[in-house]
């Protein structure tokens, strides 16, 4: 199952004779990723369009027998798919966008035209086409952290038909931003939003990079010469801002063909080729950049047409590509055709073939590093009754801030149930307070990403003596004896001695459950003399520890 080529109105840009550049090739690094499996509606063909940061996804799944017949779907890492109930007057229905507070934009067909919508959890659904007339297709294209989404409808207008972009904001529910003759390829958390310009302003009638801030005029980047035509798909926010998305040459390129994804560099003013994998025939297609606007994703077709999801990475000044197959461990029972979209931490969605007995079905998957997230250790144990802290680590960076969640195995471990890692932090401290026992106890914590789920076992160790104190009073003394952690259910029984026969303690002294310490009775005999000075040892297990008290 594709994506559905909503769009209707496309532009030739002029042609200069230039020459294509293929871009000198590196290794590039990637983790190795884990597959999680994103199931659509009773075992029917799928696709996921897009990704956030907790490894939810959303894009379309087929219902019934014909492929044109689907639906919404929201999906995951290890978590069950939903599906929009959609109206009687609706017909198919797609998600472009996703941001990590669950906002989603797409497309449905409402009563027979394609309709740009907003989607919130727990709100309902908004028409980013209301108000508009003579207006017959909409798109929903993308959604930032913040909310705002970008999108494009197309206008019946005296002079023919009109194509405009415009911003959306779900508070006001209204656009808050129109701009003719821009189709639009992604909006940044910063609100630049990406677009192409099919009425070319320069003399030569080049292609156009279309660059909207979210205040003050656009920014016009003339392409280069042997791009005929080209539609952005993507934004970054960081990393000089880089535009991802596809372009046709007129000229072959490197790899004998006349499409290719491409890369815009702002900062650079630089102009790259997605390369290829594989076969010395291919074209590529990019879909999409990650907020820090060094990694893509897309896909490459060979000469015999079949598809091969392809993710980059800039190195060295080139886009450097990986067939998404070699991040993960050999697979018979699945084929890997396009990587769709990245979160900022590097989780991946896609769209793949996997086998179904005889059939190869068309199923989404999103994929996540191996070690997205990991705890750390504490070394040599934590004494049951302390508190002990550690630490949750992201392999990754997010501008935002991201809830892991936590959990243990035992009730003689007590956590928070969300530690937050602050946005553009890659770990966060997170205490753990910890229960008496009587014998080694090993006890797991467990934290999760969006389903992403990592254990760590911590050893609970039984108390041990901490301190002997003592001190004078009136006839005698007292002492204290105190532990490193508290007792366990059991309790726990101190021994007492003392080197001096005429001052005497108790023989052993009690310590009740969930305790750490208890009192007993110095006692002077009338032998012994003053000044002398007395050791007193306290035994546990195989412990000890002694103070010494001189007689007054």
């Amino acid at each position: 199952m594709q994506r559905k080529n909503w769009k209707t109105i496309s532009a030739t840009c002029g042609l200069t004779l230039m020459a294509i550049a293929a871009p000198q090739m590196s290794h590039a690094t990637w983790p190795v990723y884990k597959r999680y499996e994103v199931p659509g509606f009773a075992n029917l063909p799928n696709a996921a369009l897009a990704v956030n940061s907790y490894n939810y996804v959303a894009g379309s799944a087929n219902y019934g027998s014909n492929v044109e017949d689907y639906t919404a779907m929201f999906g995951g890492a290890n978590t069950s798919s939903t599906f929009y109930n959609m109206p009687n007057h609706w017909n198919s229905m797609q998600m472009n966008g996703l941001n990590n507070k669950g906002q989603a934009v797409g497309t449905a067909w409402i009563s027979g035209h394609p309709t740009a919508l907003y989607t919130q959890p727990g709100q309902p659904t908004q028409n980013m086409q209301a108000g508009l007339t003579y207006t017959y297709q909409s798109i929903g294209s993308g959604v930032n952290h913040f909310g705002i989404a970008v999108g494009s409808y197309n206008r019946m207008a005296s002079s023919g038909v009109q194509i405009h972009m415009f911003r959306w904001d779900p508070v006001q529910q209204a656009r808050t931003g129109d701009w003719l003759n821009l189709i639009p390829g992604g909006i940044n958390e910063d609100g630049l939003m990406a677009a192409v310009n099919i009425k070319p302003t320069n003399y030569y009638q080049l292609c156009e990079l279309a660059l909207v801030p979210a205040t003050g005029n656009p920014t016009m980047k003339t392409a280069p010469g042997y791009f005929t035509w080209m539609q952005p798909n993507s934004i970054s926010t960081y990393g000089g801002i880089t535009v991802v998305g596809d372009m046709t040459s007129y000229l072959l390129n490197a790899s004998n063909s006349y499409k290719n994804g491409f890369a815009y560099n702002r900062s650079q003013d630089k102009w790259l080729i997605l390369d290829g994998v594989g076969n010395p025939y291919f074209e590529t297609h990019g879909l999409g950049v990650d907020v820090w606007g060094t990694k893509a994703v897309g896909y490459t077709v060979d000469q015999n047409g079949e598809k091969t999801a392809t993710v980059w990475e800039y190195q060295n000044g080139a886009w450097n590509p990986t067939p998404v197959s070699a991040l993960l461990p050999a697979d018979l029972n699945w084929k890997y055709t396009e990587a769709t979209a990245i979160s900022p931490v590097g989780a991946i969605s896609g769209i793949g073939l996997r086998r179904q007995g005889k059939r190869w079905v068309p199923t989404s998957f999103v994929l996540t590093p191996n070690a997205l997230i990991r705890l750390g250790t504490v070394e040599g144990g934590i004494y049951g009754g302390l508190t002990a802290s550690s630490t949750v680590h992201l392999d990754g960076r997010d501008p935002f801030s991201l809830n892991i969640e936590m959990g243990a195995d035992s009730s003689l471990i007590g956590l928070l149930n969300v530690v937050r890692i602050e946005g553009g932090a890659t770990s966060a401290t997170f205490s753990m307070r910890t229960q008496g026992v009587d014998a080694r106890t090993p006890v797991s914590v467990r934290a999760s990403l969006g389903g992403f789920d990592t254990v760590q076992q911590y050893l609970l160790l039984p108390a041990v003596l901490e301190a002997l104190t003592v001190r004078h009073t009136d006839g005698g003394g007292e002492g204290t004896v105190t532990l490193r952690g508290n007792a366990g259910p059991s309790g726990d029984w101190i021994r007492l001695t003392s080197s001096d026969p005429n001052v005497t303690v108790p023989a052993k002294v009690r310590i009740e459950k969930g305790g750490n310490s208890a009192p007993f009775r110095i006692t002077i005999g009338k032998d012994a003399k003053k000044g002398t000075v007395v050791t007193f040892t306290a035994y546990l297990a195989d412990g000890s520890v002694r103070q010494t008290f001189t007689v007054g």
